[in-house]
């Protein structure tokens, strides 16, 4: 699934540059959500996420920069976070969250 990934963005802090968000595609690979950055075309390994889906504990939709309903937020047990968007946050939500089976 394309989307964005915002390195800055929390649930708590939810605002952000655009120059800050990254592109890529979300996919599931080896019991892990991974995010697999891209530049147009061209892959940005160094950029890319892998969250094991068993530390998933809680996926949550979020508006970002105050207005915009794109935000997905992602727990996981060791509490980090992690910030990803869509046009259809809510469609993203759903994906990880059948995903982790939560």
């Amino acid at each position: 699934m394309r989307c964005s990934y915002y390195p800055y963005c929390t649930s708590e802090q939810r605002t952000f540059g655009k120059s800050q968000d990254i592109n890529g595609n979300l996919v599931i690979e080896d019991e892990m959500l991974c995010f697999h950055a891209k530049l147009f075309f061209i892959p940005i390994k160094s950029k890319d996420i892998t969250i094991p889906l068993n530390q998933i504990v809680q996926v949550e939709t979020m508006k970002l920069n105050g207005f915009m309903p794109f935000g997905v937020c992602v727990f996981t047990k060791d509490r980090k976070e992690y910030m990803f968007g869509h046009m259809s946050n809510e469609k993203l939500a759903k994906f990880i969250r059948n995903a982790a089976q939560i």
